[in-house]
């Protein structure tokens, strides 16, 4: 009994020595964009969260958190769980680099480095009453209210709010970015007055809805719950096929 006790107490040890190796932690993973910068912080030994910013001016930064929850580091692998929509992404952790096997398309090739003490004790810009089932629920009550089908445009669409960029093109596919860096792309199918955009590269699907004036509004898209969304140009088919957003490597 004594020896059991000794094992489960060892291997606690063991876990909790594997979380605090990231623990009050940040890493930096180098962007293509020149102005943005994108940054995983573990600010404790549970919580994560992950942030793209924007330089916009000498003294005005745009921060936008794209994923926050819980994760969990066992023999180097680290195991991230999205709060707001369930999917995980995956992480090695050696010689103080994160390298990523599975998160955002963005992030596909690269790594998190540079590792420096966080100085956050919480989370940024959070509503905790914003969850997965509330959404759900916001989701289900506009294709009632709404049952007649609004007209869904192709094209490039704008957010009101921060520097968000969204393509829906004819082919169901679409391109959602902040800064010229695409934030997720994939496939997307209609639902009433709901479209599923399914984002291959984080196995999950996001949501938008479609107004009646040529809007569409993220319920919700990667740090942009509940953006609106206008048309900005003509219809995809009358332009070149969407790549994606534009990249310019730092020089």
């Amino acid at each position: 009994m004594r020896k059991l006790l000794f094992c489960i107490v060892a291997l606690a040890s063991l876990h909790g020595f594997a979380q605090s190796s990231a623990a009050g932690k940040s890493y930096e993973m180098e962007m293509e964009q020149e102005k943005l910068s994108c940054f995983i912080e573990f600010i404790n030994s549970d919580d994560y969260f992950i942030e793209v910013s924007s330089q916009e001016t000498d003294d005005i930064v745009y921060v936008v958190v794209l994923s926050y929850g819980k994760y969990n580091i066992e023999d180097g692998r680290v195991v991230l769980k999205d709060a707001l929509h369930d999917y995980q992404m995956e992480m090695v952790l050696a010689d103080e680099t994160l390298l990523i096997q599975k998160g955002f398309g963005f992030m596909k090739g690269k790594c998190f480095m540079f590792p420096e003490a966080s100085y956050r004790t919480d989370i940024p810009g959070i509503d905790e009453n914003i969850n997965k089932a509330n959404i759900q629920e916001e989701r289900n009550r506009y294709n009632v209210q709404n049952k007649e089908l609004h007209n869904l445009t192709y094209g490039r669409y704008k957010a009101l709010k921060f520097a968000f960029d969204l393509a829906v093109d004819e082919n169901n596919t679409y391109c959602f970015g902040f800064r010229d860096c695409p934030l997720s792309t994939g496939t997307f199918k209609r639902n009433g007055n709901v479209l599923n955009l399914y984002d291959p590269s984080l196995d999950c699907t996001f949501y938008l809805l479609i107004g009646d004036d040529n809007s569409l509004i993220s319920k919700s898209l990667p740090g942009s719950n509940g953006n609106l969304f206008k048309m900005i140009s003509i219809p995809s088919s009358q332009q070149p096929q969407t790549g994606g957003f534009g990249c310019s490597r730092r020089k």
